[in-house]
């Protein structure tokens, strides 16, 4: 996780300059560059992204339950597919103009609330953070008012409930072979009432 010495804000809007060049980069939209395209788009989320933490939020009472390995294959898997998720997110919005509104602190923990628009289309994406060791790192967003930890923690407990932590990465790894398919489609949203502190 890169040092992010400023703001909470500075720390996301470095993420998301960087994040939208590489989706605005003429040079990578070619099919052959695509596997190019991801492993950028996930080096620069996980600048500011903590996805051992956001693992272990979005696994909820499961995550204690895993061993080292086990967490090691979560991480990895839910890295690439929460990557594609919000990459497709921005990618919705050709030439989108990203507001930065305002910054709200809670002890440790701070709020960023964004607007992206284009056109006539607006949506809120909100960045959770907390600074541990002076670094900036984000552990949730909320998108249109739908957390994304609590959102996918509901669907990946029904999942392990039904069936296992086995059959939970069976279905990530399928959705990483799903081309040309929104990675986020089926997801159904958790209702939830956003605040600055841990969840």
């Amino acid at each position: 996780v890169a040092n992010n010495s400023g703001s909470a804000t500075d720390a996301v809007r470095a993420s998301v300059d960087e994040v939208l060049r590489i989706l605005n980069d003429a040079s990578l939209k070619a099919p052959e560059k695509k596997e190019e395209r991801r492993l950028q788009m996930e080096e620069a989320i996980s600048k500011l992204a903590n996805f051992n933490d956001i693992s272990a939020r979005v696994l909820g009472k499961h995550w204690k339950n895993l061993n080292n390995g086990q967490k090691d294959k979560f991480v990895t898997l839910f890295k690439e597919f929460l990557s594609k998720v919000y990459a497709g997110k921005m990618d919705e919005y050709a030439g989108e103009k990203v507001q930065y509104l305002s910054e709200r602190h809670d002890g440790n923990y701070a709020e960023v609330k964004t607007r992206v628009t284009s056109g006539n289309t607006t949506i809120p994406m909100d960045y959770r953070l907390q600074n541990k060791g002076g670094n900036w790192q984000v552990y949730d967003i909320v998108v249109d008012g739908i957390s994304l930890v609590q959102n996918y923690r509901a669907q990946f407990d029904k999942i392990i409930q039904e069936s296992s932590f086995d059959g939970l990465l069976e279905k990530l790894r399928q959705k990483q072979t799903q081309r040309g398919q929104n990675p986020d489609a089926g997801a159904k949203p958790a209702s939830h009432t956003p605040s600055a502190g841990p969840r």
